[in-house]
């Protein structure tokens, strides 16, 4: 260990943290998914960071604690895969990142087909029943 870091370890434990607190502060530096590098920027805590007197505390108050994902949102999210699956399996589709409902087969010469009269009259210059 550098001279530079037996230091700051050293002013750790005179300002009162113990062994135990840094047995501690690694085991929640471990169990942390940010500080191990699933953040946006793929940044992780070094040893010199988390050695740090302001970064100590941080962690051991528990802020980089990872978050539980609620019983609702993780019901929320069981449900929605389930009813993927399901309609994958009868549909034979693979999802994609646009809406998922049911095909009714159409295509946009069916859909005017079957506007019929409606369209035509509405996109021309004299409309029944006009002057």
């Amino acid at each position: 260990m550098s001279e530079a870091r037996k230091k700051a370890v050293r002013a750790r434990l005179r300002a009162g943290y113990t062994v135990e607190d840094f047995r501690k502060l690694f085991e929640m530096a471990e169990a942390s998914s940010f500080l191990k590098g699933q953040n946006n920027r793929n940044w992780t805590a070094t040893f010199d960071w988390l050695i740090a007197d302001a970064n100590m505390a941080k962690v051991l108050d528990g802020n980089y604690k990872d978050k539980p994902q609620s019983s609702a949102y993780s019901s929320a999210k069981d449900a929605e895969t389930a009813a993927w699956s399901k309609h994958r399996d009868y549909y034979g589709q693979t999802k994609n990142r646009f809406h998922n409902c049911e095909s009714h087969g159409y295509d946009y010469e069916d859909i005017l087909e079957q506007m019929g009269g409606f369209y035509e009259a509405e996109n021309t210059e004299e409309q029944p029943g006009g002057d």
